[in-house]
């Protein structure tokens, strides 16, 4: 049997690869091409700064069990728009939604304070909204929304991510995994949200804005993050802190579900 060249370093190689295997199947093909695909440089991709922020309804799956499908799309669909425009009053991108929770970004680029306190900000502002919609359906019988909240400040790339008609923006890094799991430590650790030292630390170089936003948390101290060799410290939501010069209006009654 032929052995195929597995090094493909440009479109006529993968012609080449194609050509030279008819007979041999496309395991070796797609082998070749994978590794293409994967050294090919792609537009949009660039590394930089950002406060990364995961968001989750925390339990979903109770109310998924409970309510039929409609319902629980229309909850989705209103804690989305609820979260999104907070983000984007907050300075913020949405990057992804991923079933009952989303991933944002604010970009440092112009300044590491303003990135990370437009991040907390946002945050403190969703727990609000979310405290007054639960509180709003309580009221009618209906089961509450908790989430919970991550967010971290680092180094990521953004680039695109899938294949032809599905291709979306992505953020990628160990800053992304970071925050990502910060936010799945709300379950264990008795606080809907969960910063990171970094956070912190950059909005510490405002003092002057920093102290007041910084007054609702309180610090953990290094804390074992699960999938990574290095601890993290972290800080928690010590009491109700109400947002700080929050630039956003919680959405209209007329927007709930």
């Amino acid at each position: 049997m032929t052995t195929l060249p597995l090094r493909v370093s440009n479109v006529a190689d993968v012609l080449r690869t194609v050509q030279q295997a008819p007979r041999e199947g496309m395991r070796h093909i797609v082998k070749a091409l994978a590794k293409f695909v994967s050294r090919a440089p792609r537009k949009g991709e660039r590394p930089e700064d950002v406060a990364i922020m995961f968001v989750d309804i925390v339990g979903s799956s109770r109310f998924s069990e409970t309510l039929p499908p409609h319902k629980v799309m229309r909850i989705l669909q209103s804690f989305h728009a609820r979260m999104a425009a907070l983000v984007a009053a907050h300075g913020g991108a949405i990057v992804s939604y991923n079933g009952d929770g989303l991933a944002a970004m604010f970009s440092a680029r112009r300044s590491k304070v303003r990135a990370a306190a437009n991040a907390l900000n946002c945050a403190l502002s969703m727990l609000s909204e979310i405290e007054r919609w639960s509180a709003e359906r309580a009221s009618q019988g209906k089961p509450v929304i908790p989430i919970g909240i991550g967010i971290h400040l680092g180094g990521v790339v953004m680039g695109p991510i899938g294949i032809g008609r599905h291709v979306q923006r992505a953020m990628f890094g160990d800053s992304v995994n970071v925050a990502k799991r910060l936010e799945s430590m709300t379950r264990t650790i008795g606080s809907p949200l969960v910063v990171s030292d970094a956070v912190v630390d950059a909005i510490k170089g405002d003092p002057a804005f920093g102290r007041p936003l910084l007054s609702g948390l309180q610090q953990q101290g290094p804390t074992e993050v699960r999938g990574r060799r290095s601890p993290v410290s972290i800080w928690i939501l010590a009491s109700a802190a109400a947002p700080v010069d929050a630039r956003a209006t919680p959405p209209s009654a007329s927007s709930r579900a």
